[in-house]
């Protein structure tokens, strides 16, 4: 047990370092005078979270494990049906686990503001319960604050899941380089390397000035020859915001964008009348942790401009990773497929469940966690500079 029980405390040390993922715990959260909120700040994030109608209290508070909860989790008191959580920055909101003190059925429902393209979403909560006993998936972007409403009072919350993000990033082909071959070109604005890539082989990519034509401004970048596919690769995951899609000899054509990795993205199909966006705009993407996406027309003569995307926020490490290159693990909470990027050196990737147990250890960098039990796990990457420890949630 004391082996086991060092290695819990090595494990908890290591928590602090770098991750692109935020988890809000409530362990440390500080309760306002009049107890009707809290606030914590982990990683530059301020959460503050605050009872709504002030007809109860806002506790962090630690149940043992109680409904999936580790550690503290926050709850209300009295008859509070209403609390909401804000943020000093626009972040992602991934997920949340969300019970119900009393333990009787109840509906949650959970609105983003700014709303934007986000949608609201309501679960019910059987006997108290998350959803299949796991955390809510909400998958927002640019959010500042949400609400949950209930349909009963008591209401509980623990591991709140983020991301920050960066002030947005627009790609417009204005300093693009062409490649020697003609088929790409690339890009860097704020650490961002987009590469725009002509798939076919059948024409090529062209930044070039059309004096606004159709929207576009200064420079647009557009194939030439029977090109019908197009993939725009970052050196780094993104949040794709939106892109203007024309199509160059003004016909009426389909565009398909499909992201990777797909995740809990959607591929989307717009219809360009006349070349021209649809209602001469923007086209909304909205996709998390992206690497690249693929443009595939009905017709050929492809042009884009105005690429929106956010890249994550690098956050603070202690003073001995300051020269460390930061790993990405995602998607956390997981349900199949763990993927972790930005490690050099690997000399090995170790998973623990919370009892300190070595479950997995592998150098992939996909680690398939399909099998596991829901709950906290730690992920351990060694390699030959250092040894980094992330928390991770499996669902």
């Amino acid at each position: 047990m004391k082996k086991i029980t060092i290695l819990i405390v090595t494990l908890t040390l290591c928590l602090n370092i770098i991750n692109a993922q935020t988890i809000f715990d409530w362990e440390d959260a500080v309760r306002s005078v009049d107890e009707q909120s809290t606030t914590e700040t982990i990683d530059g994030i301020v959460l503050t979270t605050t009872n709504d109608d002030g007809n109860g209290l806002v506790i962090p508070t630690n149940w043992g494990g109680w409904m999936g909860t580790i550690d503290n989790l926050v709850y209300t008191g009295g008859s509070t049906t209403s609390v909401t959580f804000a943020f000093n920055q626009p972040v992602v909101v991934n997920s949340i686990l969300p019970i119900e003190v009393s333990t009787q059925n109840v509906d949650y429902t959970f609105t983003p503001s700014p709303l934007g393209v986000n949608t609201a979403k309501t679960v019910s909560l059987v006997g108290g319960a998350a959803p299949a006993g796991g955390t809510v998936d909400l998958n927002w972007i640019n959010v500042t604050s949400f609400t949950v409403t209930a349909s009963a009072s008591s209401m509980g919350f623990d591991h709140l899941s983020v991301f920050p993000i960066n002030a947005q990033t627009v790609f417009d082909w204005e300093d693009a380089v062409r490649s020697v071959d003609e088929q790409s070109t690339t890009e860097t604005i704020d650490g961002i390397v987009l590469t725009t890539t002509n798939d076919d082989g059948n024409g090529l990519v062209i930044p070039t000035n059309w004096g606004g034509w159709m929207g576009t401004i200064d420079n647009l970048v557009y194939t030439g020859g029977s090109t019908t596919s197009v993939t725009f690769a970052f050196n780094q995951p993104v949040v794709v915001n939106s892109i203007l899609p024309i199509e160059v000899s003004t016909q009426n054509v389909d565009y398909t964008f499909t992201p990777s990795p797909l995740g809990v993205n959607t591929a989307k199909t717009v219809s360009l009348v006349g070349g021209a966006a649809p209602a001469g705009g923007t086209v909304d993407l909205n996709w998390i942790n992206v690497t690249s996406f693929t443009v595939t027309a009905s017709a050929s003569s492809m042009g884009f401009d105005h690429l929106s995307v956010n890249s994550f926020i690098t956050l603070s490490t202690p003073k001995d990773y300051i020269t460390q290159q930061k790993a990405l693990v995602y998607p956390n909470p997981v349900q199949n497929i763990l993927t972790i990027k930005n490690v050099s050196d690997l000399k090995s990737i170790n998973l623990y469940n919370n009892l300190g147990q070595l479950i997995i250890q592998t150098k992939s960098q996909n680690i398939d966690v399909s099998s596991l039990s829901k709950g906290l796990y730690f992920l351990q990457i060694q390699t030959d500079h250092s040894t980094e420890t992330k928390r991770i949630i499996k669902n």
